[in-house]
């Protein structure tokens, strides 16, 4: 992995908003490296700092939800939860 590529995956993280989620390949473009999916995804993988850095808006490129290494169901919780939220500042219920 090339030096310093997870900090530059983290701190691409910190940029996506609130509720939304981005595609491995889309963080990949972001920290300049393309082609690297596999490479930004174990870097997204080796994040620590979970709910500072939000590792859980990353998703497959068919939207589908993969890997957290906290587990899929808190990944999916935390998924519902921001919906949720969203919900709420819309003025819905869930």
């Amino acid at each position: 992995m090339r030096n310093g590529l997870p900090k530059e995956v983290w701190e691409s993280l910190q940029e996506v908003p609130f509720r939304e989620t981005r595609r491995h390949a889309t963080l990949a473009g972001t920290v300049g490296r393309p082609t690297a999916v596999r490479t930004v995804g174990r870097a997204n993988g080796m994040n620590t700092l979970a709910i500072i850095v939000p590792c859980h808006c990353i998703v497959r490129a068919d939207e589908k939800l993969v890997g957290y290494a906290a587990g899929l169901w808190r990944k999916r919780g935390l998924h519902n939860l921001e919906r949720e939220v969203a919900a709420s500042e819309r003025g819905e219920t869930t």
